[in-house]
């Protein structure tokens, strides 16, 4: 829901009444949504166990050669322009993802969204 309502905010922003862009003749721009916090692939782990149900088994064998140690995206312009925060906790993130998948198995196709929206 989170990248949602970023998304939104982020066409808004294009109206021709939002002062985001000034007069500046910009027609796209980069904002990251999220929320500036690094999370590692155990926590996102433990958060689908928690939001599906399934125990996952998971084997740590070590970093991969060439990986970061970090990388997280920093929000603060989206914050400071479009006025974009990220409330939800990763457990909410990852319940939402597992209601909407479960809601639309094959995922963005035609047939599903439709049947989807006509239920």
């Amino acid at each position: 829901m989170d990248l949602a309502s970023g998304h939104l905010l982020a066409l808004e922003a294009l109206a021709p009444e939002s002062t985001i862009f000034g007069d500046a003749k910009i027609q796209f721009k980069a904002y990251n949504l999220g929320k500036g916090k690094g999370m590692s692939v155990l926590d996102i782990v433990e958060a689908m166990r928690k939001a599906t149900g399934f125990d996952y088994k998971t084997e740590v064998i070590g970093r991969r050669r060439g990986d970061v140690p970090d990388l997280t995206a920093d929000p603060t312009l989206a914050e400071k322009e479009l006025g974009f925060k990220a409330p939800q906790d990763l457990e909410t993130m990852c319940r939402d993802l597992w209601n909407w998948q479960t809601k639309n198995p094959q995922g963005y196709a035609q047939d599903s969204y439709v049947d989807q929206t006509q239920k």
